[in-house]
């Protein structure tokens, strides 16, 4: 089933700084962008409060996985091994 890009909810552990957590989403975004091609861009949102029933720490990441528009044909990265 086709259902567009992807949304991947992070967490460090407790007491984790802002820092670590910038740190780790680069990490994943580069690692994600080198070894699956069908990924163009990776965007992260770090803790937020803009749900005030339900707050992110620092420690959250809400990582936003958007994919390239896919070619006839095309076959995901994890069907070619």
């Amino acid at each position: 089933m086709e259902e567009g890009d992807l949304a991947v909810e992070t967490r460090l552990l407790v007491g984790s700084s802002l820092e670590q957590s910038i740190e780790k989403v680069t990490q994943a975004s580069t690692l994600l962008k080198k070894n699956y091609p069908e990924v163009e861009e990776v965007v992260g949102k770090i803790g937020a409060s803009e749900i005030p029933t339900d707050p992110m720490p620092i420690e959250a990441t809400d990582l936003t996985i958007i994919l390239k528009p896919k070619k006839n044909g095309q076959v995901p990265s994890q069907e070619r091994n």
